[in-house]
């Protein structure tokens, strides 16, 4: 018979946790950079888009002030009695537009 020693089982090596976190760390600020980014190429592109409508608002609002000034111009020719204008009153609250006298 053989006196073997039993040979202890070899200790592992210390595994450090900075790596594993270290890497998670990274991960997350590296997201929340894309994040950021993200969203400031959707408010670039949402300025964009109100510059590109501006335009659009100037426009209608220019159409509103001639149409307002042309029905209280229609309505004043309608009280002073003339008939085509007052048809063309009742076509307009047929069609639901009120024309405010006072503005």
């Amino acid at each position: 018979m053989s006196t073997a020693v039993p040979s202890k089982p070899q200790a592992r090596p210390k595994r450090s946790i900075f790596l594993p976190i270290a890497l998670v760390a990274a991960v997350v600020a590296i997201s929340l950079m894309n994040d950021v980014y993200q969203g400031l190429v959707r408010v670039s592109a949402l300025q964009d888009r109100i510059e590109s409508l501006q335009g659009s608002v100037a426009d209608a609002n220019k159409v509103r002030l001639q149409f307002d000034a042309l029905a209280k111009g229609v309505a004043l020719l309608a009280d002073s009695g003339n008939a085509n204008a007052a048809m063309i009153m009742g076509q307009l609250k047929k069609a639901g537009v009120n024309v405010d006298m006072k503005r």
